[in-house]
This record gives structure tokens, C-alpha cells and sequence, in this order.
């Protein structure tokens, strides 16, 4: 029969002061005809000094030692202070009940120093360990197994493979770097429908799952963070927790929330319900049952869509984002349904290109872009008519409150206010320019108002941004001008304050070519001028005038600027020239009366001289 050690000749079980005695486990396996012994043995251990020649404890003999398939264990208590033993040797005896000791080959070297420091581990600690060569776990091809109750807690493979928490959990033995940090269950309720494995898995290179159950990462340096029943599916995507949520994309991303899918690769969706990024790089923040597209993005909200190209919802229930590059920054069931349009407030609808329409879009535009570059807004004072545009590249605004600039508007009935901006010169201004060389334009101002009086007055310039010229003024004093000209100086006609007729320019400084007219001649072309009652087409038969058409007038007289209007100016020196040749034939036929009475006067006169 001999005796064999196995890989720990002696280990500490028991330690109080290790200054002092201290009992050891002596561990070993026995073979009797080259076959495991069973029954029980008489065995001695001596410790020797380092030559092996001289005893220095013991020999110490244990009778009727058990030994089952070969294996034996032996509680030892030396009765000395070994932990500052310099080397022995450790010679062991085996004897069958009562029969002499047969030696088990040379003694062995026994260090209780080395043994106590680095063969074996104290459970409170041990001294002198080298960083280099102390260590736990196995020199061979082996897992190491670290339990708790009997069951594994802790796995740790030659693959770099780490599994932690349930020992359900499982790391794929064909793969690399995987870890399971903790975690896992072995029941089999958990998943959508409560019918599948709790347990954590990896199973693909670089793999991680931190912690929950239920959880799996398939994909090449996926990683779920932990929750319950996620899925990292696909090369580097990545669910940090939540609930059912789906990374199932290359470099796809989940924070948390629950049954969410990233389902396009770079796809990220930061949490909410139920919500779907399917398209490449599409992003969704948060929210319920959102849905983005190609490069889209949804910032929260209810039932938020982002059909369009790189389309975006901030927030708000039942948006769509129909156009490439549209946006709906929220509100309720606003569609941006043509390309690169905006659509907010309520019920807000850019119609959608052809056949792109659903519960939100229901109005197409007619051609396949929609009504691309639109603006909308709307307000929700018609709750049953969405507000719709008409064409492409409009500016829309319902506001049935009105509309103000720098200010609310001041009644109900005022649709637009613009009030002056706070920069000292108290000028509301609106200036229409052209796209023209130079930027012509027309600006409309309300300025040289009194405070706390209702007296402001409303100009009309030509304007290009630099150059200006004033064409109309209504005064605060309620006088009126109207220039006929582009430079400022004096033409046109004025109505004083409180006057009911304009004023036309009849200044001698401001004419020209000035010729005196043949009075009795104007007179000859008034009388001979026609003279009607009319009607204008545009106003009906209902309304008559009076007076000569603009054609005859011009044919006659040779004034004015056109033979299709009148001037006042030409009718008034008209009418007083043909006055001053009225009276000049009148003055010369009474001179001729008068002259014929007084020749009657004279025979008169004469007659009665001869009668008497």
C-alpha cells in the first residue's frame, strides 16, 4: 500500500492567534493493490528538520482514520508556533489496524511559513504575499468557481469570460470577453408573455450585461446595463435598462424605458413607451409610440411620427413629420407635410405629397413634394376645420385674437398690431423693399404722436434703406399732403386741418412756360364742348355724373397728361378762362347796347326839340 499527496499537502481550516498553536487539514489520498483504499487506518505524521535526519514534532499517530474511494482528511494540531518555522520535512507513516507504520516514501518539504503565506488562504487574511506569484484560482485550463450555498456565484474562464449573480446566467464558452455582472433568476416567468428564462446571457465577443434578469446580448460588444428582458442583438448596440426594450441594430442605443426598438443601425431611442426608431440614425428622446425615420427625431409626446428625412417632433400628440427636413415643434395633430415645411399649434395641416397622406395628413398637395418650405401656425379657434394651406413656400398664421408685434393687440377686432420698438424714437415702421438694384422700396411709418392723445401721424416715403421721400402725410393736426413726386420738393395737393377740399400746388415759383390764353377762344370750345350725364360701368346705372369726356376735353383744349382723365387743376382754368371770355363778350355787346340807346336817346331827344 502507499500514500500520495494531493495538490494542497497541508491547509489551515481553523485559525484563533496563529502566534500559537493552531490545527491544520491534512488532506491525502490512499491506494491499496493500486486500487482506491477504503476502511480505516492507523497514521503517524513527524516533522523533521531540513535534513530529514531529526525529529522536531511528533511523531503524532491517528488511529482508525477513515479513508472512503481513497480520500482521507486529518485535523492536525502540531501544539507549536510554526508560523516563523524555518523549512522541515514531513514524514508520513501508514499502518493497518495495529500493524507496524510503513513509510510513504521520503519525507516531503513542509514550509509552514510558504504554506501559511502563499499555498493556502487564511479566512482573515494573510501576510508577506507577492503580487507576482500569490494569487486564487487554477494553473490549468479550468474555469474557477466561486459559491455560495453550494451554487456557482461566480464563474471565471480561460476565455476572459466573467459570470456573475445567478448560476442560470450564461456566457457563451466559443466567444471572448463576456461578462455577466450580476443578476439572472432560474425561474422561467419572465419575457413579454411570462414564459421565458429569467436568466442573463452573452453570447457573442466583448459582450456585457451588468446586472438584471432575463436580459441577453447577442451581438459583438453589446451591452445591457440590466432591467428586465432587454435585448442587445446586434454588433456594438447597447440598452442601458428599462423594460423589453430592443437594440437590434449596428451601434443602435436604448437608455431604458419599456418595449422600445432601435431597429436601424446608430438608432437611439432615450426611453418613454412603445416607442420605434427605424430609421438610421433616427433618435427618439422619449415619449409614447413614436416613430422616426431616416436620420428623423422625436423629442417626446404622444403618437409622434417623423416620416420625412431627417424630419423633427419636439413634443405635443399625433404629429407628423411627412416632409424630408420638416419639423412640428408640438400641439396637437399637425402635420408638415411638405418638404422642409413647420407646422404647430392645432390642427395645423402643410398638405402631403401624393399618396403619402394618413389619420393626420388627410389633404394632398397635388405633386410629390407637398407644400414644401411652408410655415403654419393655428390656433384652436376652429376645433372641427384643420387649418390648411394652399401652396408651396407660404407663411400661414391663424390667429383669430390677432396678431402683435412687440405688443398685444389693443381690441378684438384688431387683427394686426406692430408697436414701436423701444429704441427711443417711439416710429412703428413696416418697409416693403424690392429685390432690385438698390433696394427700392415704400415704408409706412406711425410716428409724432402726443402721449395719452390719440394724435399720431401715418406717413408713406419711397425708401431704399438710406434715401427717403415722403409722398403722403396725414398730420396729427388732420391735415393732409400728397406729393406727386420722388424728391422731396413741392408738388401735389393738401388739405388743411379740418378743411373739406384738397389744395392743388398753383404756385408762380414752381412753374414754367407760362403763356396767356385767348379767353373768348376757350369760351368758343366750352360752348362747343359735349356735355353729358354718365354712368361708370363699375358702379351701375344708379349712379350718374356730369360733364365732358376726357377725349373731347383734350381734343379741344390740349392740356392734361392723358386723354382718359381730367385734371381738377385743367377743368378749374377752364372753366375761368371760358368765365373770363363770357364776361369780356358781354362786356363788349352791353357796350354796343349801350351805345344804341344812347343814339336812341339822342333822336328821342331831338323830336321832341322840334315839337315844341
Amino acid at each position: 500500500m502507499r500514500l500520495h499527496r494531493l495538490a494542497c499537502l497541508i491547509a489551515l481550516a481553523l485559525v484563533g492567534n496563529v502566534a500559537h498553536a493552531a490545527p491544520w487539514t491534512y488532506r491525502g489520498s490512499l491506494s491499496d493493490g493500486g486500487q482506491p483504499a477504503n476502511g480505516t487506518y492507523d497514521i503517524r505524521l513527524t516533522l523533521l528538520d531540513a535534513n530529514g535526519k531529526r525529529a522536531v514534532v511528533g511523531p503524532i499517530t491517528f488511529a482508525d482514520v477513515p479513508v472512503e474511494n481513497g480520500s482521507f482528511a486529518l485535523d492536525v494540531d502540531f501544539g507549536v508556533d510554526l508560523s516563523n518555522a524555518s523549512a522541515m520535512k514531513l514524514r508520513t507513516e501508514v499502518g493497518e489496524r495495529g500493524a507496524g507504520f510503513v513509510a510513504l516514501g521520503e519525507p516531503s518539504a513542509f514550509d509552514a511559513k510558504a504554506t501559511l503565506a502563499g499555498v493556502c488562504w487564511d479566512t482573515q487574511g494573510n501576510a508577506g504575499t507577492s503580487a507576482s506569484t500569490d494569487f486564487l484560482g487554477t494553473t490549468d485550463n479550468q474555469a474557477l468557481n466561486l459559491r455560495t450555498n453550494g451554487a456557482r456565484r461566480l464563474l471565471l474562464d480561460t476565455k476572459d469570460n466573467v459570470v456573475g449573480g445567478s448560476a442560470a446566467n450564461l456566457a457563451n464558452p466559443s466567444f471572448i470577453s463576456q461578462t455577466v455582472g450580476g443578476g439572472g433568476s432560474a425561474a422561467i416567468n419572465c419575457g413579454p408573455t411570462s414564459d421565458q428564462p429569467c436568466r442573463n446571457a452573452v453570447g457573442a465577443d466583448g459582450t456585457t450585461i451588468s446586472g438584471g434578469f432575463a436580459n441577453s446580448v447577442s451581438g459583438p460588444y453589446g451591452t445591457v446595463g440590466g432591467g428586465v428582458s432587454n435585448q442587445a442583438s446586434a454588433n456594438s448596440a447597447t440598452v442601458a435598462g428599462g423594460k423589453e426594450n430592443r437594440a437590434a441594430q449596428d451601434g443602435s442605443t436604448i437608455g431604458g424605458g419599456r418595449d422600445n426598438t432601435a431597429n436601424n443601425t446608430h438608432a437611439t431611442i432615450g426611453g418613454g413607451l412603445s416607442n420605434f426608431a427605424a430609421g438610421i440614425s433616427s433618435t427618439i428622446a422619449g415619449g409614447e409610440n413614436g416613430t422616426a425615420s431616416l436620420g428623423g427625431a422625436i423629442g417626446g409626446g404622444d403618437t409622434n411620427t417623423a416620416f420625412g428625412a431627417y424630419s423633427a417632433i419636439a413634443g405635443g400628440r399625433q404629429g407628423v413629420a411627412r416632409g424630408d427636413y420638416a419639423a412640428v415643434p408640438g400641439g396637437f395633430q399637425n402635420c408638415a407635410g411638405g418638404t422642409a415645411s413647420f407646422a404647430a399649434g392645432f390642427n395645423a395641416k402643410v398638405r402631403a405629397p401624393n399618396g403619402q397622406l394618413d389619420t393626420t395628413c388627410t389633404i394632398s398637395s397635388g405633386d410629390g413634394n407637398g407644400d414644401e418650405g411652408t410655415f403654419m401656425w393655428s390656433d384652436r379657434s376652429d376645433l372641427d376645420n384643420g387649418f390648411v394651406s394652399t401652396g408651396p413656400n407660404q407663411f400661414l398664421v391663424r390667429a383669430a385674437g390677432g396678431v402683435g408685434i412687440n405688443g398685444a393687440p389693443v381690441a378684438d377686432n384688431v387683427e394686426f398690431t406692430l408697436l414701436s420698438s423701444s429704441n427711443g424714437t417711439d416710429v412703428a415702421n413696416v418697409h416693403l423693399r424690392q429685390r432690385a438694384s438698390g433696394g427700392p422700396g415704400i415704408l409706412f411709418s406711425a410716428a409724432q404722436g402726443t402721449a395719452g392723445n390719440n394724435d399720431a401721424s401715418f406717413f408713406i416715403d419711397h425708401y431704399n434703406g438710406s434715401a427717403q421721400a415722403r409722398r403722403l402725410e396725414l398730420n396729427r393736426d388732420g391735415s393732409v399732403v400728397i406729393r406727386s413726386n420722388i424728391t422731396q420738393t413741392a408738388s401735389g395737393v393738401t388739405m388743411a386741418a379740418n378743411g373739406g377740399s384738397f389744395t392743388s400746388l398753383s404756385d408762380r415759383n414752381v412753374k414754367t412756360a407760362i403763356v396767356p390764353v385767348d379767353s373768348g377762344s376757350i369760351l368758343d370750345k366750352v360752348i362747343a364742348l359735349p356735355v353729358s350725364t354718365w354712368s361708370y360701368t363699375a358702379q351701375g346705372e344708379g349712379v350718374r355724373h356730369i360733364g365732358p369726356m376726357a377725349q373731347d376735353f383734350k381734343a379741344a383744349f390740349e392740356v392734361g397728361e392723358s386723354d382718359t382723365g381730367i385734371t381738377t387743376i385743367d377743368a378749374d382754368g377752364v372753366a375761368l378762362a371760358a368765365i373770363q371770355g363770357l364776361n369780356r363778350k358781354l362786356e363788349a355787346e352791353n357796350a354796343a347796347l349801350r351805345d344804341g340807346l344812347a343814339a336812341v336817346q339822342a333822336r328821342l331827344e331831338a323830336l321832341e326839340q322840334r315839337n315844341r
